[in-house]
């Protein structure tokens, strides 16, 4: 340990300015400030073995907390994949019950457009078969031969089959395809 003479020897008194005169803080030997700092730095080697395991146990826990992270992280990723596999599913019955709706809507108007064409087809049929017959009676028959001619069909007529009509002289119904 250093003495307190030579510590204090460091600092004499220097002379006033002007002339040269000796230096004032000796040159200080290597050995003597070695010798001069071992107590203070014995006095921090607690304090140094404090800080490492202060970080050492700040090092764990960071680790603890960022494998808590991850598994929280990896979590939340799979509770998302589920929820997205959900709604995706969600989205996809709704799309569907749309498109239900959608076509009944279309096949609602297409069997309105299929009666009208009925309606349509029923009421201009018997005219036609009438017409028909009157055209083909006049080709086949000589024109002085009197004939009585049938009734025109009606619709329930067209609607009916041939054979059950009973009777062999209607026409034959036949449907037209618009």
């Amino acid at each position: 340990m250093a003495r307190t003479r030579d510590l204090l020897e460091r600092f004499r008194p220097a002379g006033a300015p002007g002339a040269a005169a000796p230096a004032g803080v000796p040159s200080v030997h290597a050995a003597s400030l070695r010798e001069e700092l071992l107590p203070v730095l014995a006095l921090l080697e607690p304090t140094e073995s404090e800080v490492d395991a202060v970080h050492k146990d700040a090092s764990a826990r960071a680790e603890r907390i960022s494998a808590d992270a991850r598994t929280r992280a990896a979590e939340l990723a799979a509770q998302a994949r589920a929820r997205a596999d959900e709604a995706r599913a969600e989205a996809a019955a709704r799309q569907q019950r749309q498109g239900d709706e959608a076509l009944a809507v279309e096949l609602g108007h297409a069997r309105q457009d299929a009666a009208r064409l009925q309606s349509a087809a029923r009421e201009r049929v018997p005219a036609l078969v009438s017409r028909v017959l009157s055209l083909v009676r006049e080709e086949l028959l000589p024109d002085g031969a009197a004939t009585s001619s049938p009734p025109p069909p009606t619709p329930e007529d067209v609607d009916r089959p041939a054979d059950s009509a009973g009777s062999a002289t209607s026409p034959p119904a036949h449907r037209s395809s618009p």
